[in-house]
């Protein structure tokens, strides 16, 4: 079974296509305010319920949490993070590796849930050069960025 036949994931190689896509060749303070800004019009133009966190390495460089949203938001951000730095990957592609493998994170590598979030997201990685990028909107994390998109 491929990634892209199991719940509608993509394939490895769909989503090494999009990482090669959206390199991003710098990446200074001005460039997670951008985004992050963006992502705030754009979602509060479709009348989205986001926390929107942009991270460069371990700083948080720009954060936003919309009327409605928690503290719980904040604690998924934490928890897609704590994957990003683990894996140096995003948590959106570790956790369509662990359905095709038929795990958890938990089950596979031994970790608690409640402080790795290995789920789907919408994943922007510029850390040294080696964007990442992912699909659904509810999350996007980096090595270097991190920006959660989670819906309420």
């Amino acid at each position: 079974m491929t990634g892209s036949e199991h719940r509608g994931d993509p394939t490895d190689e769909d989503l090494a296509a999009e990482e090669r896509e959206l390199l991003i060749d710098r990446f200074d303070n001005d460039v997670p305010y951008a985004l992050g800004t963006a992502v705030v019009d754009a979602t509060r133009a479709k009348g989205l319920i986001v926390t929107v966190d942009v991270r460069r390495g371990a700083q948080q460089v720009f954060h936003v949490a919309f009327p409605g949203t928690t503290a719980d938001n904040d604690a998924w951000v934490e928890r897609k993070v704590a994957v990003v730095r683990r894996f140096e990957e995003s948590s959106y592609r570790v956790g369509c590796s662990l359905r095709r493998f038929g795990g958890t994170i938990e089950s596979i590598f031994l970790l608690d849930s409640a402080v790795f979030g290995a789920h789907g997201g919408h994943e922007i990685e510029p850390a040294i050069g080696n964007p990442r990028f992912g699909n659904p909107p509810t999350s996007a994390d980096a090595r270097g960025l991190s920006a959660d998109f989670s819906m309420v």
